[in-house]
């Protein structure tokens, strides 16, 4: 699955063919075109260790769950 964030106000930004950066550790949204920056709420730290891992599946075939 994708990783997704809630942030209606980058929604409202965010233009077809814009460039975005997306810290998922802080939550924050960049829009490379208008330089504006939003706060959403970031992943929890077990989600980003799933997420770095490429997914629940590659996590578990790394032991990652006891």
């Amino acid at each position: 699955g994708l990783p997704i964030l809630e942030c209606p106000e980058a929604c409202a930004d965010i233009r077809a063919g814009d460039t975005v950066k997306v810290d998922f550790s802080t939550g924050v949204i960049t829009n490379k075109r208008s330089g504006n920056t939003f706060q959403s709420e970031p992943f929890p730290p077990f989600m980003q260790e799933l997420i770095q891992e490429g997914g629940l599946a590659n996590y578990v075939a790394k032991g990652g769950i006891a």
